[in-house]
């Protein structure tokens, strides 16, 4: 296998696209010195470069170079990787980047024994946000108002995006479009599994966000969150031992890494008993409160777990982002021991978001339509805790969008205010004016799925 054809396999495993890299061979790369590392000469800006060295001194030369001149002013790098032979196969030994770029950590898990060096200073360009103005500012006010206080939910009604939000903000805080390799579980997995391990390396140290995710639910324990005791099997034998979990986890990096935003993400709060789920933390990540060392209630394990023994102290910089259905009133709510830690931003039904996106696409008319359906599906819900969110009413233009943005409204809009008129949430009359297309009446139990004809009427009104 050629160099450049090991180049291409790694790209494309990485999701790295063949026109954000360039390659350069050993008989150039004795040049990179005197030509692209110095800026004298003008070259295409790239994401990556691949240098392909065989010997000692090329490699000694190359990390110098790179270390020293990365993306030098008139053209070069963010990140670049060293290509060498391995036992006679071609491997990435090393690669040297500058903060906001994810490149060590999409090759990682491919090659193990990578070595990442960071280089200060941010990357050369910062990726924008790509979606409607209205969306980027919020995510703004978002990023501001979880940096002066580290505990935010989003609170709102179904369909609102309050996940694509929270989404949105890991984007903004990485600095990068591609969140994936900055999320921890991947990052765990690049290590062989080795959380410890990974704590120790400079180049995790300064990624720009180290995130996770966590889906809550009824089932949802403080041993499943903090820390609980397990039956441990290993080396043939087995033994009932604590085990640390995800919040020990993220703890443990955001200690390491004090000076840049740990995140986690906590999907649906209110579907647990999250006072409950916390325990003895509920103090402890009270901002007013953060480093101040609490006690656990299970002891550590007796391998040292992710490195936290019996006390814990929060770090300032772990950021808990919370989102919260206020529609689903069929589990508790947030008790006021979470509400007073914890800051709310209401997350509504956003007109100007439908406009918007379909502005950006370039299908205005199609944007129109969308928000007159929000509109007459708004005064059939007055409560503004179970309006159905923007998200229902976003349809991908093009062929067929009347028809797929009719079986989007019969196939879930519909059903989901049956369901709030079956659970007495004291809707209007569930009829939906088309003018001279008709009314459509959808408050029936159960309707005839043979029967297009509400779907089709839809369609119709819909069709530019």
């Amino acid at each position: 296998m050629t160099p450049e054809q090991f180049i291409e396999k790694v790209a494309s495993q990485a999701g790295i696209s063949a026109s954000a890299y360039r390659t350069y061979h050993p008989a150039e790369a004795w040049q990179l010195k005197n030509r692209l590392w110095q800026g004298k000469a003008r070259s295409q800006r790239f994401d990556l470069g691949f240098v392909v060295i065989d010997d000692d001194q090329q490699t000694k030369t190359a990390v110098s170079n790179s270390m020293a001149r990365l993306a030098p002013p008139e053209g070069g790098f963010n990140a670049v990787a060293m290509v060498e032979r391995v036992e006679g196969a071609w491997s990435i030994t090393k690669v040297v980047e500058k903060a906001g770029t994810s490149i060590g950590v999409r090759l990682k898990p491919y090659f193990p024994k990578l070595e990442i060096i960071p280089v200060s200073g941010p990357a050369t360009s910062k990726p924008e946000i790509k979606t409607s103005p209205v969306v980027e500012t919020l995510v703004q006010e978002l990023v501001a108002s979880l940096n002066s206080s580290p505990n935010l939910v989003l609170q709102g009604p179904p369909g609102t995006g309050k996940s694509f939000l929270a989404q949105k903000v890991c984007e903004h805080l990485a600095e990068a479009r591609d969140i994936e390799p900055f999320q921890l579980s991947s990052l765990v997995r690049g290590e062989n599994g080795n959380l410890r391990s990974l704590l120790t390396q400079d180049w995790f140290i300064q990624l720009p966000l180290v995130w996770e995710r966590v889906q809550l639910h009824p089932g949802y324990t403080y041993d499943d969150f903090v820390r609980g005791r397990a039956l441990i099997t290993k080396d043939g034998g087995s033994r009932v031992d604590s085990v640390d979990k995800m919040m020990l986890e993220v703890c443990a990096v955001a200690a390491a890494r004090s000076d840049r935003p740990t995140l986690l993400i906590l999907e649906e709060i209110n579907r647990c008993n999250l006072a409950s789920v916390l325990g003895d933390l509920i103090v402890a990540i009270d901002p007013a409160h953060r480093g101040e060392a609490v006690h656990l209630q299970v002891s550590p394990p007796s391998d040292g777990g992710v490195g936290i023994g019996a006390l814990l102290a929060i770090p300032p910089s772990l950021r808990l982002l919370g989102t919260m259905n206020t529609a689903d009133r069929s589990i508790a709510l947030v008790d006021y021991a979470i509400r007073r830690r914890f800051r709310f931003v209401d997350i509504l039904p956003d007109r100007e978001v439908i406009v918007q996106y379909y502005q950006v696409r370039d299908a205005g008319n199609c944007g129109i339509k969308a928000a007159e359906i929000f509109d007459k599906i708004r005064e059939i819900v007055s409560d503004e805790r179970i309006q159905l969110g923007q998200s229902y009413f976003l349809c991908e233009p093009g062929e067929g969008w009347a028809r797929r943005f009719a079986n989007k409204i019969t196939y879930e809009i519909f059903p989901m205010l049956r369901e709030y008129e079956s659970e007495g949430r004291h809707l209007k009359e569930l009829t939906l004016d088309l003018g001279a297309n008709g009314q459509i009446e959808f408050g029936q139990q159960f309707s005839d799925p043979a029967d297009r004809t509400d779907r089709d009427r839809l369609a119709a009104y819909l069709s530019i």
